[in-house]
């Protein structure tokens, strides 16, 4: 028989291997949330691996895990990991919401891709045929003790909710019979989106052009929860109208219809709304000064915050999407036409050519500045141009709030004798709706072409794209090919027409 001490030494060191293993597997798991918490949900996930092989119980590791599916909307995904957590962990309340709440998305998924709303039911009060074959069932929204993570978001996402007195968006709200379920759904949306917020704001405020991994942080990214506080919200660097301009371009959410039927917007009248929710948003408490009629609503330099930035793109998607309650167009909108097309690298010519540092060397120098700006509210107001078919429609925000149609903008080269045989009546109404979406134009000056609208800011656009077509500009460099439009058509043509104010 061994003696009863000659065991103590294998006892020792098994005990010694398994603390061992357990600080490794803290390490690990340490690891992971570090990266999770700074949105490095890649590598989060491949430590998680690593937990999990050692130990699968790892209720840390299997949330980061979970929540890396979350971030990439892998519901399914989501789902089993937190079905596998339970399993080893018992009834634990996070996990349990976890996996219910990604069930829920899944039913949500499944319904958005059927031609028909959400939870629609019949006059007597049945679901329509089918949806109560579901392979998941919702789970009733009131469960007690079923809280789901996105019941109450952040104060500052709540104000912008409308959820109180001074609620930005309560004007959407108002009218609607049931506000309350209406705001959850839309809390839900926000919640599932805001990461993705977060790195829109701060990719197109960093002015990037190249394709953006949601998986990434961005240098100097903040992380919004709605409960920051007053000097983060101080702080942080706004992102300016321009930024904005290029989110909602490349999101495809200014001009007219796509396949999935959304209405025709103008930048001017996104513009529009951003000044509007300047005017709702806390800086009238801030500075007791600030005056919303004193915004030009297309000046480039305009800034915009963070939550302004939530708020204007629900309302863009109010009058984007065509039908649907409130939260269902939020969510078509990020689904189709954000997360595909936002945040990517753009290499088209005129996109490149507008933003080469020589060209806004060219464009913001102040003299040539002003002399654009005065010719373009001279062919918005000259009295010769002025008829039904081009006085301009007061649709404004404020005095400073000009935009021309394409009415004007055909009289201008009708006027300027820009026409050539490369830039003839339907290229002009060709070029017009490249910078501005809109393309129920005729290609002559007639009353339907009055409801267009070009900010300045397109006007300098257009006028590169002119630049690029006309003559040999497609084989000069982009600032040579608008030196020679300007400094030898336009400039010295328009002077001669208002003299002594170029």
């Amino acid at each position: 028989r061994p003696r009863a001490g000659a065991a103590a030494p294998a006892a020792e060191a098994e005990a010694e291997a398994r603390r061992k293993a357990g600080e490794e597997e803290d390490r690990l798991v340490g690891t992971a949330l570090r990266l999770g918490s700074e949105w490095e949900l890649e590598s989060a996930r491949q430590v998680a691996d690593q937990v999990l092989r050692r130990n699968p119980r790892n209720k840390a590791a299997l949330l980061v895990r979970a929540k890396e599916g979350e971030s990439r909307q892998e519901w399914g995904q989501s789902a089993r990991i937190y079905m596998m957590g339970l399993h080893f962990n018992g009834d634990d309340q996070m996990l349990r919401n976890g996996f219910y709440s990604n069930l829920d998305m899944i039913r949500m998924e499944f319904l958005l891709d059927r031609p028909r709303f959400i939870d629609r039911r019949n006059r007597n009060g049945a679901l329509r045929v089918g949806e109560d074959d579901l392979p998941v069932q919702p789970v009733a929204a009131e469960a007690e003790g079923d809280e789901c993570p996105w019941r109450q978001l952040g104060v500052r996402f709540e104000k912008v909710l409308g959820a109180g007195e001074g609620g930005w968006l309560r004007d959407v709200f108002v009218l609607l019979e049931n506000p309350e379920e209406e705001q959850m759904e839309l809390r839900r949306v926000i919640y599932q989106n805001r990461h993705l917020l977060d790195l829109l704001f701060a990719y197109y405020r960093a002015d990037m052009n190249e394709n953006w991994s949601e998986d990434h942080k961005i240098p100097g990214m903040v992380f919004h929860d709605g409960n920051e506080d007053y000097r983060t919200i101080e702080d942080e660097e706004p992102l300016t109208l321009s930024g904005f301009w290029r989110l909602v371009r490349e999101s495809k959410l200014v001009g007219g219809e796509t396949q999935s039927g959304p209405a025709k917007l103008s930048l001017a009248a996104i513009d529009r709304t951003v000044v509007m929710a300047r005017g709702r948003s806390d800086r009238m408490e801030e500075d007791p000064n600030y005056d919303p009629e004193a915004d030009d609503p297309h000046c480039r330099a305009l800034t915009i915050r963070f939550y302004e930035m939530v708020e204007v793109l629900i309302r863009l998607a109010q009058a984007k999407i065509r039908q649907g309650r409130v939260a269902e167009k939020f969510e078509l909108m990020m689904k189709n036409h954000v997360r595909p097309f936002a945040m990517k690298r753009q290499k088209d010519r005129p996109f490149l050519d507008i933003r080469c540092l020589a060209v806004e060397n060219i464009l913001r120098q102040p003299q040539m500045e002003t002399r654009l700006r005065r010719s373009f509210e001279f062919f918005i107001s000259n009295h010769e141009l002025k008829s039904t078919t081009t006085k301009p429609k007061n649709r404004g925000v404020n005095a400073l709030d000009i935009t021309i149609s394409f009415n004007h903008v055909y009289a201008m080269f009708e006027t300027l004798d820009l026409f050539d045989p490369t830039l003839n009546s339907k290229r002009a109404a060709e070029l017009y709706y490249r910078v501005t979406g809109d393309g129920d134009l005729l290609p002559q000056i007639h009353q339907n072409n009055q409801n267009s609208e070009m900010i300045f800011e397109e006007f300098l656009d257009l006028l590169m794209r002119v630049a690029r077509l006309r003559g040999d500009g497609m084989r000069k460099a982009p600032e040579e090919a608008l030196m020679e439009l300007l400094m030898s058509d336009f400039i010295p043509k328009v002077a001669r027409m208002i003299p002594g104010r170029l």
